[in-house]
């Protein structure tokens, strides 16, 4: 809670669009990959400059899938923003990490911000974006690692229809992928509370009251994200 209050606090008396990261302090360099593809073959780089993003801002030879892993140096998205068309209100949701999931439609492109989810000890919450335009799509995430490997070996092996279709179906893809790992989770969660009950009548009173306090937590943090579905 107290991040969450220092970073809105950060945006006090700023000018709607204006791009903050509320995020943790990172130190790594925000990294760009890029996957561009069509019936006939694939391409991939790990780490592309902003500058050379240019020339594939209008590509027209299939689909570019651009990557951004970082959220932590607005400057790199406010120049994103300038290349691709995207307006300085989606840009400013984009680094605002405890903005809520949402789906919007702005003419010349689509804009859905989510959550993607992992369970550890405890869920981990990580702020995902994703802007779908005719032939690109960007994607925006707050560090490294994600859910998406089976999509981007279905793209490298040419496995089912993905290379053939448009960035509206990569969309459905990711979104997809997000959305299907929410239910293992929630099925941890009941797993834990099973648990918790069987062995109610032995536990310590004050170590049984902390976890189903932080089980609890992380079921009002599925529900939260789960209603955007």
């Amino acid at each position: 809670m107290s991040q969450f209050l220092k970073a809105s606090s950060s945006k006090i008396g700023k000018s709607p669009g204006t791009i903050i990261y509320t995020g943790k302090a990172r130190s790594e360099p925000v990294r760009i990959e890029v996957i561009s593809y069509n019936k006939e073959g694939i391409t991939t780089e790990s780490n592309v400059s902003v500058a050379s993003l240019r020339k594939l801002a209008h590509s027209s030879k299939g689909i570019v899938w651009i990557n951004v892993i970082g959220l932590h140096q607005p400057e790199i998205i406010e120049e994103l923003g300038t290349i691709f068309g995207i307006n300085a209100l989606v840009l400013e949701d984009i680094a605002n990490v405890n903005h809520r999931p949402k789906f919007e439609y702005h003419g010349s492109f689509l804009f859905i911000t989510l959550k993607m989810l992992r369970m550890h000890e405890n869920l981990i919450s990580e702020h995902f974006s994703i802007i779908t335009k005719k032939n690109t799509i960007l994607t925006f995430q707050e560090q490294e690692g994600d859910l998406f490997d089976s999509i981007r070996t279905r793209l490298k092996n040419q496995r089912g229809r993905i290379r053939g279709k448009g960035s509206d179906y990569l969309t459905h893809a990711l979104v997809d992928a997000i959305i299907d790992n929410y239910f293992p989770i929630l099925e941890k969660i009941g797993d834990r509370l099973v648990d918790l009950e069987e062995g109610i009548q032995d536990s310590d009173t004050t170590e049984l009251i902390t976890k189903i306090h932080q089980n609890r937590r992380m079921i009002i943090t599925l529900r939260r994200h789960l209603a955007f579905t």
